[in-house]
């Protein structure tokens, strides 16, 4: 059985003063865990701070609602400001550092968060360009699992908007950042750029790619906050999508019930 005891916290701008800037409507219960402190922000970071000022108010509001998700989720975060410039993958420098990233993941935390970039790529090829993720504020609550205490969050806006994919994309990170950074091969000092004076630009290359492009398309499988993009080729071989999972369709196909097996095994 799940409870909610929520207290609202809305976004001040109305749409009509700023109807550029994303208005996040978040519920989260209003007892926060005892004894616990409040996680150090990026946005009071002096290395981080300026940076985020420079991009604009948008940002910062994806920013202050993207901790508030982090936070609410991974009680045991203490300093957010580990995740930034982390890796090749996570919160990189840029204009758009919600999207930037290039090169192989140094490690489950990377991985997370190239799997995020993906999702912001498949919402945007699945609602079209005018769904920014910079830009799309979106409904969420957080409560408590009455039985096992776990906290989660739950996107609120209509399924198959842009609002919502981009919500369960960020749901994901929030849920799998925490887990990521705990287990093997998890949050290392030495792939952040601050803490372990990592170089993405001599540790993170482009991956080179074989064939024609021009035979190749991109289409996104899975469901909201699990979509990643895949290439498939023009005449159908190769990868397919089966029910959200990838599979190759040189050696396997798509069985009754969205299951994959190996051809002619269905």
């Amino acid at each position: 059985m799940l409870t909610f005891s929520l207290l609202s916290i809305v976004a001040a701008a109305s749409r009509k003063k700023s109807p550029n800037l994303p208005v996040y409507e978040a519920d989260y219960p209003a007892l926060a865990p005892r004894g616990r402190a409040m996680p150090v922000s990026m946005l009071d970071h002096p290395m981080i701070a300026p940076d985020i000022e420079r991009m604009g108010p948008a940002m910062e509001r994806k920013y202050r609602n993207l901790e508030k998700m982090m936070t609410f989720i991974d009680t045991s975060s203490n300093n957010i400001t580990r995740y930034w410039v982390y890796g090749c993958w996570c919160f990189q420098m840029g204009d758009y550092p919600m999207r930037q990233g290039v090169g192989a993941p140094q490690d489950e935390v990377d991985k997370t968060c190239k799997h995020h970039k993906e999702c912001y790529m498949c919402a945007k090829k699945d609602h079209g360009q005018e769904c920014v993720p910079e830009e799309t504020g979106y409904s969420h609550k957080g409560a408590y699992d009455k039985v096992t205490g776990d906290a989660f969050i739950r996107c609120m806006d209509p399924v198959g908007t842009c609002k919502r994919q981009i919500c369960e994309c960020d749901r994901a990170m929030a849920e799998r950042l925490e887990p990521a950074s705990a287990g093997d091969n998890g949050w290392n000092a030495a792939h952040h750029a601050f803490y372990g004076g990592f170089d993405s630009r001599s540790k993170c290359l482009r991956m080179d790619h074989t064939g024609a492009g021009n035979d190749f398309k991109v289409q996104c499988c899975g469901t909201d906050g699990d979509r990643v993009p895949y290439k498939f080729h023009k005449d159908g071989s190769g990868k397919q999508c089966c029910g959200g999972n990838i599979f190759d369709s040189d050696i396997q196909e798509c069985c009754s019930g969205d299951q994959v097996a190996s051809i002619g095994s269905c």
